[in-house]
């Protein structure tokens, strides 16, 4: 064992080799030149667009999600040895992602969407599930475009509310879009929910595309963009109290899963509750009560029965 002052034959990012074989045969690295390239047009550059984004794809993978994590991996000498031989500073890097601009923009999601649908378009299944979710990412400084919003745990802190359209059945992402903290899910989300169905149904024409949406889905503009789109969709409608009167009025439950003790477990019914928006919009309200608690806020309906309800609203 020799004590130095730098080791250069270890490394503890061994996989970015391999990764990097990887993306070599996706031909991402000429894919990023060809789109990106005009950023920095200059022949005479350091530090080219492209190779800037394979650092930060390096980092990311590597476990450095934020531009100033490259501080960690910039003492590794094979993540240097793949950057160049150089890692360039963090005003550097901030810097050349200021260049992106709209079509930038847009061309870094089709990217996403191509990559994203392409196990898609080799082996097209029967059925799609498309997830599109939100979550609140909070920040301790004051990064640009960060804004206080609802946040359940770091209250009144500036934060990005990221938005993330998944395929369940490849476990890849075909749409993302970074937005303030402050902006909620809604009208203004309709046309990127549509734009990636149409990504789905260009990449498999003949699957079943079923949508999932947690509580935010209950928006019915666009609920009806997706039935528009000839897709199913799945959400949690917002539990007013019309509703919650409905389903306690509800008699006939069928019975789908029993206990030990032959008792029933889990029951689900559809209940004739038609909310005043929904008037043109082709809809059912599914409840589903169990005895398992596997939610965090339960739902009690029924003062004699030790049931919480979930509800579903579904075409």
């Amino acid at each position: 064992m020799h004590l130095r002052a730098t080791e250069t034959t270890l490394t503890g990012v061994a996989g970015l080799v391999g990764f990097g074989v990887f993306l070599r045969e996706l031909d991402v690295d000429a894919e990023l030149q060809r789109t990106f390239g005009r950023l920095k047009p200059d022949s005479r550059v350091v530090f080219p667009m492209a190779a800037q984004m394979r650092l930060l794809i390096d980092a990311a993978v590597a476990g450095e999600a934020r531009v100033f994590g490259l501080e960690a991996p910039a003492n590794d000498p094979l993540f240097v040895h793949l950057a160049g031989g150089v890692v360039p500073s963090i005003d550097r890097v901030y810097r050349d992602l200021r260049r992106f601009d709209d079509k930038a923009l847009a061309a870094l999601d089709s990217m996403l969407a191509e990559h994203g649908l392409a196990p898609l378009a080799k082996a097209p299944p029967d059925i799609i599930h498309l997830d599109v979710d939100t979550t609140v990412e909070p920040l301790f400084g004051s990064q640009e475009g960060a804004r206080p919003g609802p946040n359940p745990r770091y209250h009144g802190r500036p934060s990005y509310h990221p938005r993330l359209v998944r395929v369940a059945e490849t476990n890849t992402v075909i749409g993302a879009q970074l937005r303030p903290g402050d902006t909620n899910f809604g009208n203004d989300d309709v046309p990127d929910v549509e734009r990636c169905l149409d990504r789905v149904r260009a990449a498999a024409p003949e699957a079943a595309v079923y949508v999932r949406i947690d509580a935010a889905g209950d928006c019915t503009q666009l609920l009806r963009a997706i039935a528009d789109k000839r897709a199913f969709f799945l959400t949690k409608p917002r539990l007013t109290r019309d509703l919650a009167g409905a389903i306690s009025l509800v008699t006939r439950w069928k019975t789908v899963d029993w206990d030990a003790d032959g008792r029933p477990r889990r029951q689900v019914a559809e209940v004739l509750f038609r909310r005043g928006e929904w008037a043109d919009l082709a809809a059912r309200v599914i409840a589903v009560r169990t005895l398992d608690r596997t939610h965090a806020r339960p739902i009690y309906l029924w003062g004699d029965l030790d049931y919480p309800v979930q509800v579903y609203l579904t075409n």
